[in-house]
């Protein structure tokens, strides 16, 4: 198992990182390695509650389910009900207000897949996959 946290400043407030995040089926246009997201489930609010989410990796192809819990009260997590490959991805994220109207933005994931691979390559492709994420959520929340 592979757990990576990461962290980055994003000029933006929360609500408007939040807001993006939880707008799950536009993430095949700002994050390149998914495909498509289909919401099963919402809360009361709206935001997404059950997720499956299809993801292209290092050639491969993925799906897997997710569900949410919006306890946390800077940010949400997710944790894995189903996958195909993935056999743990549990997700947490938050952000808080930082200096000069800039937010800070923290993310950890850990994921341990199916696939007979060693475990630095699985801590190599989750770091990846949190820094991209991140690095796309700043240009998305930064950008429009």
């Amino acid at each position: 198992m592979a757990t990576v946290t990461r962290s980055v400043s994003i000029s933006a407030p929360p609500e408007k990182i939040l807001g993006i995040l939880f707008d799950v089926e536009r993430h095949p246009g700002w994050q390149k390695e998914v495909d498509k997201v289909e919401v099963l489930e919402r809360d009361e609010s709206g935001r997404p509650r059950r997720t499956r989410t299809t993801v292209q990796a290092m050639g491969q192809q993925a799906t897997y389910v997710v569900e949410y819990d919006h306890s946390p009260p800077s940010g949400f997590e997710y944790h894995l009900v189903e996958g195909d490959v993935m056999m743990r991805n549990d997700f947490a994220f938050s952000v808080e207000p930082g200096e000069g109207g800039a937010s800070e933005a923290v993310l950890s994931q850990a994921i341990d897949i199916k696939w007979p691979l060693p475990k630095f390559m699985i801590e190599k492709l989750a770091a990846k996959g949190v820094q991209d994420m991140l690095d796309s959520l700043k240009a998305r929340a930064e950008g429009g």
